[in-house]
């Protein structure tokens, strides 16, 4: 066995130059290497400053432009035709749909989708695809409406199908468009995809869709059968946009699906945002034990059937904390006051006068 004190002495103490020599040029690297990193750092952070006061520059010349009608913009490196599409994401959700128009005018102008289109084909690299990509789906370029209806189909990227999806509907015109976001939207809900997202999508689509073609859209929705999950994004959607003129298509839907707790809760948040007022639809929920229809009936059945009080009265001794205050602060944007409040439990259920939780509640909201 070789003993370690003789292996070192040969090993190191024998060539302590190479090592010294090793040591010294492995600092002199590491001080390169640092210099190096640094230079780097450097020019990395002022070519950030430079695209941020170019960004900044866009963002006022486009309000001249959108507001005054003064286009003085002027590209003429690619760093600057990043920095103006930057600047057009960043204002995208600020301007109106007729700002929007002249805002799609300037990108043409410059030919920034078709740009944007081609450096991302010839991107090689992963993150230099992801960084162009995201890019493409935030100036909402007519152009690209086919370029996102291939990527919401396509894309084996969950987040960047999403984002695909909303930048189509944006650009949605007609029914057509709202079936092909259908068709995606179904395809890819069992990857993980929101209910919210989906009400979300509908929402903007609808925003650009006239009413006609979104009739159109529901009439072949019910043609075939189609996930529960869409139904109740369309049915939310129409009341978010307040288009009063659907209420009958929604209660068609909700019809067809009315023992369906959470199509009825749907149905009735859309009905109260659409400001319609529906008694009978209330007076047949109300006595339902489910939580979820409770604190949404507490809370918006009032708007839809000011005398379904008569029924309502009821959620006041609830256990649940949220069924109890809904009701209350209905009562009270209804401007009832404590003594109506107690006179009408008196005459109802004056057992009830003495509840615990409905004292608590009405000192709370409606203190003496």
């Amino acid at each position: 066995m070789i003993d370690p004190v003789v292996l070192y002495q040969e090993v190191v103490i024998s060539h302590l130059d190479i090592v010294f020599k090793g040591t010294v040029l492995f600092f002199i690297a590491s001080v390169l290497l640092l210099i190096v990193v640094s230079v780097v750092q450097v020019v990395i952070e002022a070519r950030r400053k430079q695209d941020v006061l170019l960004q900044k520059h866009y963002v006022e010349q486009i309000g001249q432009y959108l507001f005054l009608d003064q286009n003085e913009i002027e590209v003429r490196t690619n760093q600057e035709r990043f920095a103006l599409t930057d600047a057009i994401s960043q204002l995208y959700s600020f301007v109106s749909k007729k700002e929007s128009e002249k805002i799609v005018k300037l990108i043409e102008q410059f030919d920034l989708d078709l740009f944007l289109l081609e450096r991302y084909k010839k991107s090689y690299f992963k993150l230099s695809q992801r960084f162009i990509y995201y890019k493409l789906l935030f100036i909402f370029s007519p152009r690209l409406k086919w370029f996102y209806a291939q990527e919401m189909k396509e894309q084996t990227s969950f987040d960047s199908m999403l984002y695909a999806i909303y930048s189509y509907a944006y650009l949605s015109e007609d029914h057509s468009d709202l079936l092909e976001m259908t068709n995606a939207l179904e395809h890819n809900y069992e990857r993980g995809m929101s209910l919210k997202f989906c009400e979300f999508v509908f929402v903007q689509a609808f925003a650009n869709v006239s009413v006609e073609e979104i009739r159109v859209f529901i009439g072949l929705l019910l043609e075939k059968n189609h996930e529960d999950f869409i139904l109740k994004s369309v049915i939310s959607a129409v009341g978010e946009r307040e288009y009063v003129e659907l209420q009958e298509e929604i209660k068609i839907i909700y019809e067809h699906h009315q023992d369906n707790v959470l199509f009825m809760v749907t149905y009735l948040r859309a009905l109260h945002r659409l400001g319609i007022q529906d008694c009978t639809l209330v007076k047949e929920a109300y006595l339902n034990q489910d939580i979820i229809m409770k604190i949404n009936l507490s809370k918006f059945s009032l708007g839809l059937c000011p005398e379904a009080i008569e029924q309502l009265y009821i959620y006041m001794f609830d256990q649940n904390y949220y069924v109890r205050r809904n009701i209350f602060e209905a009562l009270k944007t209804a401007q009832m006051t404590r003594q109506q409040i107690k006179a009408l439990v008196q005459q109802k259920s004056p057992l009830k006068m003495k509840d615990r939780f409905f004292m608590d509640t009405l000192d709370s909201f409606f203190p003496e």
